[in-house]
């Protein structure tokens, strides 16, 4: 069986001296043996490792084409949060690489998918989010007992006010599993064999280093129930656009329970913790806006690209076009209406303001508030 290393970003800059400025962030995983992976779909090489901080090197590198094999030394997480795989001056996002062999998981999953918008953090943080500035901090306390009174000397920070306040969740990739806490840092699983099984997918892993779950302070994760890391395991992966539950395959046991949220949403989090200013709790009312819900467009209703009046509209949608909540965003008052952006997904038989069809599936970003139950 591989062995698999975990070295940190000082090591990689120092065994690959080419580079000035290391572009990578906190880990990177080195194989002992070079792994090979196939292209999912058309996608570009970055071939200059410093230029992998730039988004641009994802459009503008070296074409590799849906189909290709690609072998991998590395895989690796730039100072921007991306996750790639490759080799020295050859590195591909990993939403575009795959196992051998193996199904992939849906694009709505996967880390730094195409949007570039949905983040799968744990379902408690929608208690959070309701509470005051003291009694959410303790909330995530009980959660994450290592937070308790956690400083930052370097910084003169506490974590709530530093990176270490990015809530608890999962990073998904074709080939790699991150358990994400305090910050981006976590427990990384590479992933042997994905295989579908109607609507759900069944995923084997193999911890990159030995985990002891007794050692680990967390009690928002059931690890009774968690398989043994240190061998390989499976799990069974229930997703939706809307939710995402993991369970043991063996014992048939809930592990995690995820919900999709925004970039802007974390932002806006982050921000709550800081300086407790809670901008996802208004005195005025505001329309139950929830993922999962089906609601209607009271009026003739912009879809845009970001939870933004500045972004770009999509289509307009016509009053009574029925529309499914996919992710919450930011809170805003519009027109004397205060609500969240929500991402929505728009359903069967809508139309624009012209009388146009509007294809079933759409998705993009609207104001909560000018949406009613149905």
């Amino acid at each position: 069986m591989k062995r698999y290393i975990l070295f940190y970003l000082f090591l990689l800059s120092t065994i690959s001296g080419y580079c000035q400025k290391s572009p990578f962030y906190n880990i990177d995983l080195q194989l002992d043996n070079t792994d090979s992976f196939i292209i999912s779909a058309n996608s570009y090489y970055a071939l200059d490792d410093v230029k992998v901080i730039n988004a641009d090197w994802a459009y503008n590198g070296k074409k590799i084409k849906k189909g290709e094999t690609i072998t991998a030394n590395y895989i690796i997480y730039t100072i921007d949060d991306y996750i790639l795989a490759g080799r020295k001056g050859n590195w591909v996002f990993s939403d575009y690489v795959a196992i051998k062999g193996s199904d992939i998981l849906p694009d709505y999953l996967l880390h730094k998918n195409s949007n570039n918008e949905i983040v799968w953090i744990s379902d408690w943080y929608k208690d959070v989010i309701q509470l005051s500035h003291t009694e959410a901090i303790k909330y995530i306390n009980k959660k994450i007992p290592s937070t308790q009174d956690l400083y930052f000397a370097d910084s003169d920070t506490y974590w709530y006010e530093d990176y270490a306040s990015y809530p608890f969740g999962i990073d998904f990739t074709n080939i790699l599993l991150n358990i994400r806490f305090l910050g981006r840092s976590g427990y990384h699983f590479l992933i042997k064999n994905i295989e579908k099984q109607k609507q759900d997918y069944i995923i084997t892993c193999l911890a990159t280093e030995k985990y002891d779950w007794s050692d680990i302070n967390l009690k928002c994760v059931d690890f009774d129930n968690f398989p043994n890391p240190n061998n390989t395991f499976t799990l069974k992966v229930s997703p939706s656009k809307d939710s995402v539950k993991i369970f043991n395959i063996e014992t048939g046991k809930l592990i995690f329970s995820l919900i999709p949220v925004s970039n802007m949403w974390i932002e806006s989090f982050q921000d709550f913790l800081k300086t407790g200013n809670n901008p996802f709790i208004s005195e005025l009312p505001f329309p139950n806006v929830a993922p999962s819900k089906i609601m209607s467009v009271k009026e003739n209703l912009k879809l845009r690209s970001r939870e933004a009046t500045t972004t770009s509209v999509l289509a307009v949608m016509s009053a009574g076009t029925k529309v499914k909540i996919l992710a919450l965003g930011k809170q805003a008052t519009i027109d004397g209406i205060t609500s969240n952006w929500v991402q929505v997904e728009v359903q069967a038989g809508a139309k624009d303001r012209d009388g146009k069809p509007i294809a079933a599936g759409t998705v993009g970003w609207c104001f909560g508030g000018y949406l009613a139950e149905r």
